[in-house]
């Protein structure tokens, strides 16, 4: 104690200046906190919870976490270039695919980017919402929805996510729903989210509208295809909904459906031409006319003859195809399996 008095005494340490030293290093360990963990706040915020209550229910703040709630956050401000940059390196986890998938659709590159990544089959295109899916992962499951202009499931998955979240309330939702009611031009509605937020929305909703069906189709849970095709019959010119369909189709491994869907042409990729020529292949219809017909690439056709060769003299194994036809359809279709 002695050596310490005469410590303090030396440099004028006195128990104000301890306290406030203290008070400047927890101040910054706060800021540093709230800096690191923002989008976790944010997200908190924004369903009115503090950062006790977040932790309670989802959780300490960590990396992951943070990462999870950015994705969140960015794509309901409409900064797709974010999301893309976030989800860049593939963390194999389902909601790092479905924003992912989102951001390169619309940047309109989800055909050519979708087997680059992990897919965990047509769950991480559009978020199931079914006994045992969680609620964050409900009120995430209508932002494709509206992006691609359904409106209907849109309204659907955010009134759940609302009833499924512990506070029941938060402007995520109120904003989502007061856009839709712009959508549906339900000025009532419009003014009652409005009231819930305490403010005026911008006009983010006028892109949407345009891909909005002109009638009210209501869809049961799973019916996904359905919905999807009720969208280009309303607007045929919806390239997102119409890619949407495609690889919902593909994904699935539904080759039948993907050609009854497919338009030659309307949207040209490397994807789309190796799913016409499994479907050739196996229907034995496979030939410079058909080809021709479905405007399939000579070097698809060559890869696919290669790919053709491989498979027999490696007995099908799946580590060697891997190596060299990872990100083909072809290998999707032959080893893919959900959950891996």
């Amino acid at each position: 104690m002695f050596f310490l008095d005469k410590i303090m005494k030396k440099y004028k340490i006195t128990p104000v200046r301890i306290a406030f030293g203290a008070m400047i290093i927890l101040a910054c360990a706060i800021a540093v906190f709230f800096v690191r963990f923002r989008n976790y706040i944010a997200f908190g915020r924004s369903i009115d919870m503090s950062v006790v209550q977040m932790w309670r229910v989802y959780g300490a703040p960590s990396s992951e976490k943070e990462w999870m709630f950015s994705l969140i956050v960015e794509s309901e401000n409409g900064n797709w270039s974010k999301v893309a940059k976030l989800t860049k390196r593939d963390r194999h986890l389902q909601i790092g695919t479905y924003y992912h998938n989102l951001a390169m659709a619309k940047q309109g590159r989800l055909s050519q980017e979708l087997l680059n990544y992990y897919q965990p089959m047509e769950e991480g295109l559009l978020l199931p919402i079914k006994q045992g899916t969680r609620p964050l992962f409900v009120s995430c499951a209508g932002e494709a929805w509206y992006q691609i202009g359904e409106i209907i499931m849109a309204e659907h998955s955010t009134m759940l996510g609302l009833a499924f979240t512990a506070t029941q309330s938060g402007k995520r939702f109120y904003r989502r729903l007061a856009q839709i009611a712009h959508i549906n031009g339900d000025s009532c509605s419009v003014k009652k989210y409005e009231n819930l937020l305490g403010s005026h929305i911008d006009d983010s909703w006028k892109e949407i509208l345009p891909f909005a069906p002109k009638t009210d189709t209501v869809f049961l849970a799973g019916q996904n295809r359905l919905a999807l095709k009720n969208l280009l019959e309303s607007n045929p010119n919806n390239i997102m909904a119409y890619e949407y369909l495609l690889c919902y189709d593909l994904l699935r491994k539904d080759i039948a459906s993907f050609i009854e869907d497919y338009v030659p042409g309307k949207v040209k990729s490397n994807l789309y031409d190796e799913a016409v020529l499994l479907y050739l292949a196996g229907d034995r219809l496979l030939s410079e006319v058909m080809m021709d017909k479905y405007g399939v690439s000579k070097q698809v056709y060559n890869n696919f003859r290669a790919y053709g060769d491989a498979y027999m003299i490696s007995n099908a194994n799946k580590q060697k195809m891997k190596e060299i036809y990872g990100n083909t359809y072809w290998y999707y279709f032959h080893f893919a399996k959900k959950d891996e």
